[in-house]
């Protein structure tokens, strides 16, 4: 039985698709030109992500061929973390501007390394406790 784990594992583990930072922003390139397709809550069908992933095939840095649902997919996982990042921000009060990002200078960087601090703990405790 074990066996039959482990090569079903390995299987998965060929069809899978690694995003590099080129990838990622290559998809949001494509999601932002053609975003009049997604309406306003950003909702793609199906022809889109498989035109997605036609397009994407001649920026693929490394890793195997992205798909349709690989592209869809990745698209789900940058709102969520989108959405968790906008939220934290929010409640600690940081502020983001797409001019300046977070607006990180050199002589606030105690602050933000207090920052990574606490949060790294809080996740942490948040591994251990589950």
């Amino acid at each position: 039985m074990d066996e039959k784990k482990r090569a079903g594992s390995a299987a998965q583990e060929t069809k899978r698709c690694h995003w590099s930072s080129t990838d990622e922003l290559w998809l949001l390139d494509y999601i932002t030109t053609h975003k009049a397709r997604g309406g306003d809550g950003l909702n793609f069908d199906k022809t889109f992500w498989a035109q997605a992933a036609l397009d994407v095939v001649h920026t693929t840095t490394i890793s195997a061929v992205k798909t349709a649902d690989a592209c869809q997919q990745k698209w789900t996982r940058i709102c969520h973390t989108f959405s968790i990042v906008n939220h934290v921000a929010k409640f600690l009060g940081i502020a983001w501007s797409n001019e300046c990002g977070a607006n990180i200078m050199p002589e606030s960087e105690l602050v933000w390394t207090d920052l990574v601090k606490v949060c790294t703990y809080i996740l942490f405790l948040i591994t251990v406790a589950y």
